[in-house]
């Protein structure tokens, strides 16, 4: 294996991405970097770098596809009141079936899962996105017994993998969700009983380096925590009654940060005693890349203000069945071309293939 150096879906993202750009002049996107296990992603790579793709210079106007999902649920037999909901693309082929986990507060609606999803649908995947609990049209019961906490909770995710009949599946995670997707391949529990279906794993816009989750500037961190601050104002009675106080509820919705969150609410559900060393946690139980056991492609920009740019390459480059690709621009959850598609999209379908 060996490095190759090569030639929000939010307006926030996009605005700060621009004027960098700007700055540096870069017209077209590339993937910049490389760490390629197979020579078909050493093709798409190669592929993509040579069609010299445009940046668009201001936002695009063109809608993201809008799916017409078939939502299901799965009720656990151990409480009648813990529920967790899912949409489907169904296809009748017998191509992998493609698990997606959506962001903090993404879900099928949000226009990179849409367009993900119409992906591999067009390309005859059938395609479950699970829906973090609370999200869109969905509720969070207050008779429900456990608190769960969405980004490294396996067990919604482990039971929509095992209800998915007769096919392998194909995980693709977002962010938190590609933590989530991380953790779920690479750690043992009795939360994970279904993983032998997984044939690949996609893991898109993750954090690799504690000690930049913690210098997010302030007025990013205060645009994301809007719909932070929505789905706890929503649920507050929820979280009031699993021992989460108002007070600290108040907290989040006055600062508006994934950061507060992340400090009343994560860290109980973690056991943490700061965001400083739940976020170390993360980066040194969850994200272990020797026991990664099939083929896995981590995708990422340069300029994620949310991510950063640092990828631990030193650590992947031991196991062969790591990939990564990172675009020179994009910003997190990125990379939309003129024509409405977006290029993550793209490799991550025909890595999968």
């Amino acid at each position: 294996m060996r490095l190759q150096r090569l030639s929000l879906g939010v307006s926030l993202a996009f605005s700060i991405s621009f004027i960098v750009r700007r700055i540096k002049n870069v017209r077209n996107y590339k993937i910049s970097q490389c760490l390629c296990s197979d020579c078909k992603l050493s093709s798409i790579v190669n592929k993509i770098n040579d069609e010299n793709i445009l940046i668009p210079s201001k936002p695009q106007k063109i809608q993201p596809p809008k799916p017409v999902y078939i939502r299901q649920s799965f009720t656990y037999s151990y409480d009648v009141n813990d529920t967790f909901y899912y949409d489907i693309l169904l296809n009748q082929s017998s191509n992998p079936a493609v698990v997606i986990v959506p962001f903090i507060c993404g879900h099928s609606k949000s226009s990179c899962i849409r367009r993900l999803a119409q992906q591999f649908y067009e390309n005859d995947h059938s395609v479950y996105i699970l829906l973090p609990r609370g999200s869109l049209d969905t509720k969070l019961s207050l008779q429900q017994k456990k608190l769960r906490y969405e980004g490294i909770d396996s067990e919604d995710l482990n039971q929509l993998i095992g209800l998915i009949p007769n096919k392998s599946v194909i995980l693709v995670g977002y962010s938190l969700g590609a933590l989530n997707t991380c953790h779920y391949m690479s750690k043992n529990s009795d939360f994970i009983s279904n993983r032998n279906k997984v044939v690949k794993a996609v893991m898109c816009f993750v954090e690799f380096d504690d000690k930049y989750a913690l210098q997010i500037p302030a007025r990013v961190q205060r645009y994301l925590g809007k719909p932070i601050v929505s789905y706890v104002t929503q649920n507050k009675e929820y979280f009031n009654k699993h021992g989460i106080p108002l007070n600290a509820i108040d907290k989040i919705t006055s600062a508006s940060t994934i950061y507060q969150y992340d400090q009343e609410i994560t860290c109980k559900i973690r056991n943490h005693s700061s965001p400083a060393e739940y976020y170390e946690w993360i980066f040194t139980d969850v994200l272990q890349f020797n026991k990664l056991s099939v083929p896995c492609l981590f995708v990422q920009t340069e300029d994620d203000v949310i991510t950063g740019s640092f990828v631990p390459y030193d650590q992947m480059k031991g196991n062969e069945n790591i990939n990564v690709v990172v675009f020179n621009r994009g910003n997190h959850l990125g990379t939309v071309t003129s024509d409405g598609k977006d290029l993550v999209s793209r490799v991550v379908q025909e890595w999968c293939e």
